[in-house]
């Protein structure tokens, strides 16, 4: 009856694509993003308003060089009321040097604002632990890059990609204790990376039978000897259908 939680999000999204331009296609876009949550959670035993507001431009081209050779170049930047300005490029290639091989390679820059929760939140749990945000929380940045090579045939897929992930002033939340109880804290790590490597097959055995197969291994830094991504590093799926 009484109202404790109210969640508003208006996401407005425009886009443009063209292949206007001999082998090339491109897209523009821009998209906005207004989070409001109202909750007693960020004051004790008060409704409270907490808002974000987050405006994004994009540019990407995939240019067709030739039968062999595809690159695509793009940038996104992002404009926050809280955090101002951030431009974020990407850039890859793909080479194909017949009907059944690729090769691929990858950079792209990533950012991402703290959320509502990671900033306000101020909960204690009747004493036996608190959620805190934290205000002072700065914006997550990373840099990636992949390698990657396909092959395929008329009975037979394979894809293999190794790939890096490296992590600036990382958004976690770390549990701290004092004042005799456990605090779960929201903060920026100094750095963290993730390294891994992903494995995809595909087998068609006969004309009603395929196989289908996926391996991935990651490995997460530790911070303080504490590995604060809980990510399993071996993953392995298998599935044979049958049509």
């Amino acid at each position: 009856r009484d109202k404790v939680y109210k969640s508003r999000i208006l996401q407005p999204r425009f886009t443009i694509s063209s292949n206007y331009f001999k082998e090339h296609n491109l897209i523009f876009g821009i998209e906005h993003i207004t989070d409001d949550l109202t909750s007693d959670r960020f004051v004790k035993r008060k409704m409270t308003t907490r808002s974000l507001n987050e405006t994004e431009y994009f540019l990407q081209d995939e240019w067709d060089i030739s039968a062999k050779w595809m690159l695509s170049v793009g940038i996104r930047t992002n404009f926050s009321e809280q955090f101002g300005f951030m431009g974020m490029p990407k850039l890859a290639a793909k080479f194909s040097p017949n009907e059944h091989w690729s090769f691929r390679c990858n950079y792209s820059m990533g950012y991402r604002s703290p959320s509502i929760k990671e900033l306000f939140f101020n909960w204690d749990h009747l004493g036996m632990f608190q959620i805190k945000g934290n205000e002072f929380v700065q914006p997550e940045k990373n840099n990636y890059f992949s390698v990657g090579a396909e092959y395929n045939n008329n009975s037979l897929f394979l894809s293999t990609t190794l790939y890096g992930n490296f992590f600036r002033d990382k958004i976690e939340g770390v549990w701290r204790i004092y004042d005799l109880q456990y605090n779960f804290e929201y903060t920026n790590l100094n750095s963290q990376r993730l390294l891994g490597g992903e494995l995809l097959g595909r087998w068609q055995m006969t004309d009603f039978l395929m196989l289908n197969v996926s391996y991935s291994y990651v490995d997460v830094s530790k911070q303080e000897g504490i590995q604060v991504n809980t990510t399993s590093p071996h993953a392995v799926t298998a599935g044979l259908e049958y049509r």
